[in-house]
């Protein structure tokens, strides 16, 4: 079951059960599967993020750290199933270059498409 960040079950009327439980419609598989490319690739923008600061969040700070998390900004990003809204995260002093993301770009290909293809 995908788990939303504030860890309550989601689907299309935003009750528990599982997601797209109640899909009915191609519109609505679509609007499930963009909240799920969502959920997925601000998933792994955090652990981006993570990895390049050396610390989880909610973990003390490294004292050699001087670097740390700064918010995040929105951006949307097209894949071949539309556009997807993210909150890209960002470090106080802009030194994280997201691979999922790259910045200035829109297009990211490696939610929709397996790696090589």
């Amino acid at each position: 079951m995908l788990e939303p960040p504030h860890g309550k079950a989601e689907t299309r009327q935003g009750k528990g059960g599982p997601p797209g439980g109640d899909t009915k419609t191609p519109e609505q598989l679509s609007q499930l599967f963009r909240r799920m490319q969502k959920h997925l690739a601000e998933r792994i923008l955090a652990g981006e993020l993570t990895a390049h600061l050396g610390y989880a969040p909610g973990e003390e700070k490294p004292s050699a750290q001087p670097n740390h998390r700064n918010g995040s900004s929105a951006k949307t990003v097209l894949t071949e199933t539309g556009a997807v809204p993210l909150d890209i995260p960002r470090d106080c002093d802009g030194s994280l270059l997201p691979q999922l993301v790259p910045t200035g770009g829109i297009r990211v290909c490696a939610l929709h498409r397996p790696p090589g293809n």
